[in-house]
C-alpha cells in the first residue's frame, strides 16, 4: 500500500521520477526491508564484519571510509527493527511482553488449526524471560557489538543493551 500512496499523482512523492527510477528505488525498498528476516540474520551479520575489516583496512591504509550505500541502509533498518532492546527497560520490558504476546497467539493459532506449534510460539514450552535473553544474547549483542565497531556512535548503545540484558536474570 505505501508504494500505491508513493505514485499517487495527488500525494506527489515521486513525482518526476522516471520508470527506470522508481524501479531501482522500489528495488532498494524492498532488499532494505528484506534485511529484516531473521533467517537472514546471520548473512546480514558476516556481511557487516566483512564491512567492518573494510573499514578497518582503509583506516590503516589512510584512505576515507567508504560513502554510504545500501548495505549501510539495511544496517540501519535492521538496528531500528531490533531496537526495543535498547530503550530504557520500562519500555524495552513492555516492547518484549508484546512481541511475545504475539509470538503466542500464533502458537495459540497453529495448535486450533491442528498444525505443529512453531516452538518460539508454544506458550506450554516456553517462557517470556527466557525468549528475551536468548533474543539478546544470540542476536541483538553481536549485531549490535559489531556495528558499533563501524558506526562508533552506536557504541553508547552497547551499555543501555548489557543493562537491560541483566534485569532480564
Amino acid at each position: 500500500r505505501a508504494f500505491e500512496v508513493m505514485v499517487d499523482r495527488e500525494v506527489g512523492l515521486l513525482n518526476g521520477v522516471s520508470t527506470e527510477e522508481y524501479f531501482s528505488f522500489r528495488k532498494i525498498v524492498d532488499a532494505t526491508i528484506l534485511a529484516t528476516d531473521v533467517q537472514k540474520h546471520k548473512h546480514f551479520t558476516d556481511l557487516v564484519v566483512v564491512r567492518e575489516t573494510l573499514h578497518r583496512n582503509m583506516a590503516a591504509a589512510g584512505a576515507p571510509p567508504p560513502e554510504c550505500d545500501h548495505l549501510d541502509l539495511q544496517v540501519l533498518i535492521k538496528c531500528a527493527d531490533i531496537s526495543n532492546v535498547l530503550k530504557p527497560f520500562a519500555v524495552a520490558r513492555r516492547w518484549a511482553f508484546r512481541i511475545t504476546d504475539e509470538f503466542f497467539q500464533q502458537g495459540d493459532e497453529e495448535l486450533a488449526r491442528g498444525m505443529a506449534i512453531t516452538p518460539i510460539c508454544d506458550r506450554a514450552s516456553q517462557s517470556r524471560v527466557e525468549i528475551q535473553r536468548k533474543f539478546i544474547d544470540y542476536i541483538c549483542v553481536p549485531w549490535f557489538t559489531v556495528v558499533a565497531r563501524i558506526y562508533p556512535g552506536f557504541k553508547p548503545i552497547l551499555q543501555q543493551l548489557d543493562a537491560n540484558r541483566k534485569l532480564w536474570d
